[in-house]
């Protein structure tokens, strides 16, 4: 028959029916440039079909072998390669050719005679648990209006028994409930910790902004005045002259008044540094409970 020129009198409808008979009468069909992936599984894996990628090393060969009776062109094979495969096609007479080029949905609809009576592959047998089998194949619609966990049931209980699963409906609709509330318990409990945690991270901001106010409060408490040191004091005393009774008790009062303020001031440096480091160690100890509370708080995730 060789190429059907389409615009001849032999019509689509009859070409239609020349690749019906001779796919009935068990005639092999080549399809060039189509991936096993384009097509049903039933098609891709049929005894009759034999199919050429577009990029495949048969294409740059192009030698139709003589099994093809029927030879059909997927629209993403290149010209150049359509039309040189189509002429090496039509030289045999008694081979039929289809000269254009077909859509994926077009090619499925030629070869329907190879799967009117083929079966379709059942699903896989289901070797393990009810719950497992709904924790894998369960969906969640985008519309949970009443309802949703029984007709998601009802969806998972035609799935299991195309896997040779026996279950009911019931129970199905019950592991699903438990599961949707496991998921929106463990979802709360994330953002519970999540709270938490931010709670831990400003509360330790807060008591190191307080720590560093304390600090800056007991800087500004220490003097700005240094009294003078003991060695001055004592120079002081030993150039008192002792003819002049009262030059000697006026300075004696005075370095008397010194040593009274060098005291006061020496107490006030050892309470501000007494208080500074009781601060110091409650804030260790504080450190050290945050610290304690955020690696509990990683544990438990």
């Amino acid at each position: 028959m060789g190429t059907v020129s389409l615009r001849d009198s032999f019509t689509h409808a009859a070409a239609e029916a020349e690749i019906t008979r001779r796919l009935l009468a068990g005639e092999r069909v080549l399809l060039v440039g189509v991936k096993p992936t384009n097509l049903p599984q039933v098609l891709a894996q049929h005894p009759q079909v034999e199919l050429w990628d577009s990029d495949g090393p048969q294409v740059n060969r192009r030698n139709v072998p003589a099994s093809a009776r029927v030879v059909l062109f997927a629209k993403w094979i290149g010209h150049d390669a359509h039309k040189q495969i189509r002429d090496d096609a039509a030289r045999d007479n008694n081979r039929f050719v289809w000269p254009e080029l077909l859509g994926t949905g077009e090619i499925r609809r030629l070869l329907q005679p190879l799967t009117a009576n083929a079966p379709e592959p059942a699903p896989a047998r289901w070797d393990g648990s009810t719950r497992d089998f709904v924790e894998q194949h369960w969906q969640v619609p985008d519309d949970r209006s009443n309802g949703w966990q029984a007709r998601e049931a009802e969806r998972l209980h035609r799935l299991a028994g195309q896997h040779g699963l026996s279950t009911s409906r019931h129970y199905l609709q019950t592991v699903v409930s438990q599961i949707n509330a496991q998921r929106g318990q463990q979802a709360r409990d994330e953002e519970q910790l999540s709270r938490e945690r931010a709670a831990l991270a400003e509360e330790a901001l807060d008591r190191e902004k307080a720590a560093q106010q304390r600090r800056h409060a007991a800087d500004a408490m220490l003097p700005t005045t240094v009294p003078a040191p003991v060695p001055v004091i004592m120079a002081a005393a030993a150039h008192v002259e002792a003819d002049d009774e009262v030059r000697v008790s006026t300075e004696l009062t005075e370095l008397l008044r010194m040593i009274d303020d060098a005291s006061a001031v020496l107490g006030l440096a050892r309470e501000t540094i007494v208080r500074l480091s009781k601060e110091n160690a409650e804030q260790r100890g504080v450190r050290e409970r945050l610290r304690a509370k955020m690696q509990a708080a990683l544990d438990n995730l």
